[in-house]
């Protein structure tokens, strides 16, 4: 899924799902006001950007992850199984508004991917998995207990979890 170059979405009856007011795209778009982050949905259009931050890989690991994006993010329904985490630029943000939330600045600092995860009859299910960059270790525990919201919300019986 492509960004919308006007920046045009709006808020759904479900309050992590965005819709693009042109082609009608639904995106996932989750605000932990209380972390200050955001998990949202991957864009087509940021897969350079954001790989290029992640600095915990190796260069040949990098351009796999490329690869592998650029073959799955334009598939449909991708918006549900590759995220971006964000840390919210601002202070004070438990005291704003949610609507508010939406314009503020913010930063990349981890990406996620959802699968399907089992071994035999134990320990099966949906999962998503966020790979926190090492410069925002800080943002772990708080992006953990984001994920944790996030997974509820989308229904998911799997665990979230954040590998190391």
């Amino acid at each position: 899924m492509k960004k919308n170059p006007n920046d045009n979405y709006c808020i759904t009856e479900n309050e992590i799902i965005l819709e693009d007011d042109d082609t009608g795209n639904q995106l996932i778009f989750f605000i932990d006001k209380e972390n200050g982050l955001v998990i949202r949905s991957f864009m087509e259009d940021e897969i350079n950007f954001i790989i290029n931050q992640y600095d915990n890989i190796t260069a040949s690991e990098k351009r796999r992850k490329k690869r592998e994006l650029n073959e799955e993010l334009p598939k449909e329904k991708s918006q549900y199984n590759y995220f971006v985490v964000e840390k919210i630029e601002g202070e004070n943000l438990k005291r704003k508004k949610l609507n508010t939330l939406y314009g503020l600045p913010r930063t990349a600092i981890g990406l996620g991917e959802r699968y399907w995860s089992g071994n035999g009859l134990t320990n099966f299910g949906e999962r998503i998995e966020l790979h926190i960059y090492d410069k925002y270790q800080q943002y772990t525990i708080p992006s953990q207990i984001s994920l944790i919201k996030l997974t509820q919300k989308l229904g998911l019986k799997g665990r979230a979890y954040i590998e190391k």
